[in-house]
């Protein structure tokens, strides 16, 4: 379950969460297009994902910049 998502200072992603299920974990995570869902804009390893195996606590770090992610 993803609970936060925000930018990063580097202009990428930063997402919190929390598995639902400890039994498994994270190892990979990206960003598409809604139109896209095929083609990843920006993918990530485990080397970019933080868990917590005993709460099921994660944060992803997708590094920037990733342009026209975020508009305000």
């Amino acid at each position: 379950m993803i609970n936060q998502v925000g930018q990063s200072e580097d202009g990428g992603v930063d997402i919190r969460g929390v598995m639902l299920n400890k039994e498994i974990g994270l190892y990979a995570a990206s960003i598409v297009a809604s139109s896209k869902l095929d083609k990843d804009i920006k993918a990530v390893d485990p080397t970019n994902i933080q868990f917590d195996k005993g709460t099921g606590d994660f944060m992803i770090h997708i590094p920037g910049p990733i342009e026209d992610l975020f508009y305000g």
